[in-house]
């Protein structure tokens, strides 16, 4: 049983500098739908939710004037889910409810999308695959699973395993949990992981090739970078920083580079 959280005033103004540091809105209106416990124990305290915000030192002026109100559109709630997706962050509801509440609310209201699954397909995603009990009421065969790998290669999912595990924790874990292991499941699969997973070695003259591309190709990104060269992006990120770092400011260096490339 989850134990009854007790909302003392210390606590109240603790949680309100907490959500200031983290630059949500504190105006009634926002606090009142995403955090109403707060909010009551707010009111019940000092009276009401303005005379909380002043009792932890903040002027309410300044925070109804600062502090605009989001107006969720369906349009704006996928932007953000992808914009959460892109960046690998998990898209479960209980995550989402804890670190943006007002997004989880909007989401799930009968004008917007009525669920967090309804949410959630709209991407294109299998609702399943960020829930984790679902997986245990499947019946995943060997042949359901290979399809479905390959269904995400197909379509460029990056298989890594810290891609998997952030944005579909339920899958990646009752599969690699009873197979025997995320390699296993791979090669299962027909595969080949260290392909797939983006974890391999490069040569020499692959490394001088990533830097002169980041350093000359306008607008590129590393993540691109990443792509290009069939490695993950924090392999890249870090030869990337070691050669600048060996290279700094030595422009000879890097023509001398440029040439042996050429001739290469």
């Amino acid at each position: 049983m989850p134990a009854i959280r007790i909302w003392s005033k210390p606590k109240v103004i603790e949680e309100i500098t907490e959500l200031q540091k983290r630059k949500e809105p504190l105006n009634a209106r926002y606090i009142q739908t995403c955090y109403r416990a707060l909010f009551n124990a707010g009111e019940r305290h000092w009276g009401s939710w303005e005379n909380s915000i002043e009792a932890a030192g903040i002027d309410y002026s300044s925070v109804k004037i600062t502090d605009p109100v989001v107006s969720w559109s369906n349009r704006l709630i996928i932007e953000r889910l992808r914009e959460f997706r892109r960046r690998g962050e998990p898209l479960n509801s209980h995550y989402i409810r804890k670190h943006y509440p007002a997004l989880f609310y909007s989401a799930v209201k009968s004008n917007h999308f009525g669920s967090w699954k309804n949410a959630i397909e709209s991407l294109g995603i299998d609702y399943s695959y960020v829930k984790k009990r679902d997986f245990h009421r499947k019946p995943w065969t060997d042949e359901i699973i290979i399809d479905e790998l390959v269904r995400l290669h197909n379509a460029d999912v990056d298989l890594s395993t810290a891609y998997m595990r952030k944005i579909y924790p339920g899958f990646f874990e009752y599969i690699r949990q009873k197979k025997g292991g995320w390699r296993a499941v791979i090669e299962m699969a027909g595969l080949d992981y260290e392909k797939v997973l983006r974890y391999r070695t490069l040569t020499e003259q692959e490394k001088t090739s990533l830097f002169l591309d980041y350093t000359c190709l306008n607008g590129i990104t590393i993540r691109e970078l990443a792509e290009k060269y069939s490695i993950s992006y924090s392999t890249a990120r870090r030869h990337i920083k070691r050669m600048l770092k060996n290279h700094r400011n030595s422009k000879k260096k890097l023509r001398e580079i440029s040439d042996y490339m050429d001739t290469a």
